[in-house]
């Protein structure tokens, strides 16, 4: 939540969205590596004190873009309930990859990792965003509770080993092939499946 100052509360407001929007911007064209808190100044048409009085470090602007949407879709991320568990997890997994393999957003990703491992922050909402919270692991436990999966499941290092292997291959700049998800899916979640997954 941010403290109004003498510009008032709209203007404030105006002005954070600018922040958000311009670090976005030059962080998706640019990397985490080459972004200043002068050059989202600049680009926003704020001061430079206007941005360290909402975040401390271009870090926790970083991780405010994440949490607010302005670095990656959020609808696109959310596992469907539509069919099997293994089969949502496919499509869900499938989904990120073609998003992260269209033109520029691996550049995106790539910055996000970096990003993330330098800053628990950024690191924390990157993992709610692909693997922990109310995505994947929520999905896995509909699946324990449909019967589809066992209880024993671990949904934490099924979701570490399906997003692993993805940032894996991206940090290789390794294409994924077509069958990469549902043979991934398939592979960590084959222990624990009660029921035949469709083909």
């Amino acid at each position: 939540m941010l403290t109004n100052h003498r510009s008032g509360a709209q203007r404030s407001e105006a002005a954070r969205t600018a922040i958000l929007s311009a670090a976005a911007q030059l962080f998706a064209a640019s990397g985490y590596e080459r972004l200043t808190m002068e050059g989202i100044a600049s680009a926003a048409k704020v001061g430079k004190q206007t941005i360290y009085r909402w975040w401390p470090s271009k870090s926790a602007l970083i991780a405010e873009c994440l949490a607010d949407g302005y670095l990656l879709p959020n609808e696109r991320f959310d596992p469907p309930a539509t069919g099997h568990v293994v089969d949502d997890v496919t499509s869900w997994l499938r989904a990120i990859i073609d998003h992260f393999q269209s033109e520029g957003n691996d550049r995106i990703f790539l910055s996000l990792v970096s990003a993330a491992a330098g800053d628990p922050g950024v690191a924390k909402h990157f993992n709610a965003r692909f693997g922990g919270g109310n995505t994947i692991e929520a999905r896995l436990q509909q699946g324990i509770d449909a019967g589809e999966l066992g209880a024993e499941v671990p949904m934490e290092r099924v979701a570490d080993a399906l997003i692993g292997a993805m940032v894996f291959r991206v940090l290789a700049r390794s294409r994924m092939e077509p069958t990469f998800a549902a043979d991934m899916a398939r592979m960590v979640l084959a222990p624990y499946t009660n029921l035949p997954t469709r083909t």
